[in-house]
């Protein structure tokens, strides 16, 4: 598996379902939750180090996207955030809303660091 050597944007919804925050990395359809859009994300973000962490380890491509209606949920919200220009996110108003992290080389490196890890050897 190849790792990207650029900063790769990835599509991040935020919605509410059963009374909590969820934050849905749509590549990977990695999910995150918490009782506030905040906890839901740093979830987030834990999920992806460690999904990142073990397909590089085992050469696996972390690349596996979420249903096709999420995305299309994403598009929308970036859309009417466009042209409105206001971005009230679903702390202010309960609804969903769009946002994105950003995987890098950088981060890649840290957390083959950090976990002291290996890329696997091609076969």
């Amino acid at each position: 598996m190849k790792i990207p050597q650029k900063d790769i944007p990835l599509r991040v919804l935020i919605y509410l379902e059963d009374g909590e925050f969820v934050a849905h990395l749509l590549e990977m359809d990695l999910v995150g939750t918490g009782q506030t859009a905040v906890e839901a994300q740093k979830e987030l973000h834990d999920a992806f180090e460690a999904q990142i962490t073990f397909c590089l380890q085992n050469n696996v491509d972390p690349f596996r996207p979420a249903p096709q209606k999420l995305f299309n949920t994403w598009d929308e919200l970036q859309s009417q955030f466009l042209q409105t220009k206001t971005g009230a996110g679903c702390q202010e108003r309960n609804g969903p809303s769009a946002t994105y992290i950003n995987y890098s080389e950088s981060h890649r490196a840290r957390y083959m660091k950090r976990n002291r890890f290996q890329p696997a050897q091609p076969s």
